[in-house]
């Protein structure tokens, strides 16, 4: 049996920082670790942390920066757009090219600047997952997580699919090892 694989589409930067990129990380790690083959689609960003990809041995598709000036500034767009530093039909067309040549069954998503448009632009061939905290954007998604305290399906009901399942509240928490290791000491003191 082939090994199920996944892309990941995430962003890292100074404005951005490190977030979203270390908890695609640590479900890489946990996703590897079954067996699943896993690759990542990250845009060269200042400041980003696109490196630590390839230091955890995961293959790195970079997408190019953008120029200055190189994005629009559509009316529907949810507030942090702009992270993305291109227009969303050019990252989607950039994103669906790799796709297309890694051919993964499931794209995860994680970036507050990606929603619904992008995510059926980009979703024909394979199921997507979406990382999300905001509750703040429409989503066309077969899987979501909002890994925080306090999330609930009131908060996403208007905004998924009706078929889409989802992981609500810190028992689906994406945590590193260590933290798991330091738990323990940690809780002593």
């Amino acid at each position: 049996m082939e090994p199920v694989s996944y892309v990941f589409r995430v962003d890292s930067s100074g404005k951005i920082g490190s977030g979203h990129l270390m908890r695609c990380l640590t479900l890489a790690r946990a996703l590897r670790d079954v067996g699943a083959l896993c690759s990542f689609i990250c845009r060269a960003l200042e400041g980003n942390l696109n490196r630590l990809v390839v230091a955890e041995g995961f293959s790195l598709n970079e997408l190019a920066q953008s120029g200055a000036g190189a994005r629009t500034t559509y009316e529907n767009e949810p507030y942090h757009s702009s992270w993305r530093e291109v227009d969303w039909e050019v990252d989607a067309a950039e994103t669906l090219n790799v796709l297309s040549a890694l051919k993964p069954q499931w794209l995860v998503v994680d970036h507050y600047g990606l929603w619904y448009d992008w995510q059926v632009a980009v979703g024909s061939g394979c199921k997507i997952m979406v990382i999300d905290d905001l509750a703040d954007r429409n989503h066309h998604c077969d899987l979501l997580l909002d890994q925080n305290l306090g999330s609930d399906i009131l908060r996403y009901e208007s905004l998924i699919p009706s078929d889409c399942t989802t992981l609500f509240g810190p028992d689906y928490a994406l945590l590193r090892p260590e933290f798991k290791e330091y738990r323990e000491a940690s809780l002593a003191r």
